[in-house]
């Protein structure tokens, strides 16, 4: 049963941001840290775990203490959905800080620190034993819609592969293919790849190439990649 004990775990990064937490605190040793590692250096059975964890924590309700900490106007999202998971919650809290944790001095230590709390739900609520991996995307960025990790079809420890144009770009195979989530609105997990995803957004000063592909290299901004890599890869996390 979730508790109390285990939201405030989940929603730390947010009060960490909002700056509610103590301005000071004793460092602390840290005596077994968690070594991350590139998702092709996993086993197979590692794979699995982490797969089965996410699925795991997808399975588990939704928490009414959830709200929103940023105005709607400003974040942009929708409202928060009561018939979702645990695992849209982690989703939603990300969403409801996007525009305090992206392109600020908090990009770095809010998604390390997020990161931490994802994997911690994941042992606390699933069993699950090894780090949260990551994605080496360097490897594969020049050529991202071929990369091995969407060529993944095994049902068990598989990423999945891009989703079926005819079926709303839903992925058909791997570990996702039956993960359903909840925003923006309910939809079975989705991933396009997109040849120039910077178009749409000519108003944004930032993107100042919008004929740009996705495989070339990368604005030298400090989450730029991380932008690029969501844009173009649709669905690689939602």
């Amino acid at each position: 049963m979730l508790n109390s004990y285990h939201l405030y775990k989940l929603l730390l990064p947010a009060l960490f941001v909002l700056g509610l937490c103590a301005a000071e605190r004793q460092a602390v040793p840290c005596t077994r840290p968690s070594v991350r590692r590139e998702w092709r250096k996993l086993s197979l059975p590692e794979r699995a775990e982490w797969i089965a964890a996410i699925n795991c924590l997808a399975k588990l309700p939704h928490t009414n203490a959830l709200t929103p900490s940023v105005d709607p106007s400003i974040s942009n999202i929708p409202p928060v959905n009561s018939s979702g998971s645990y695992w849209d919650d982690i989703v939603y809290i990300h969403m409801d800080l996007n525009t305090k944790i992206h392109n600020t001095g908090l990009f770095f230590p809010f998604h390390r620190f997020y990161v931490n709390a994802v994997e911690s739900a994941m042992k606390d609520f699933c069993g699950y034993t090894g780090a949260f991996p990551y994605w080496d995307w360097s490897i594969d960025a020049h050529d991202v819609q071929n990369s091995p990790l969407f060529r993944e079809a095994s049902p068990i420890s598989g990423l999945g592969g891009w989703g079926d144009p005819s079926k709303d770009f839903q992925v058909q195979d791997g570990g996702f293919r039956h993960l359903e989530v909840a925003y923006p609105i309910p939809h079975i997990i989705r991933r396009n790849f997109t040849l120039q995803p910077f178009l749409p957004f000519a108003s944004v000063p930032m993107f100042t190439n919008l004929t740009q592909y996705a495989n070339e290299s990368f604005m030298m901004h400090s989450d730029a990649p991380m932008g690029k890599r969501d844009r173009g890869c649709l669905g690689w996390r939602s």
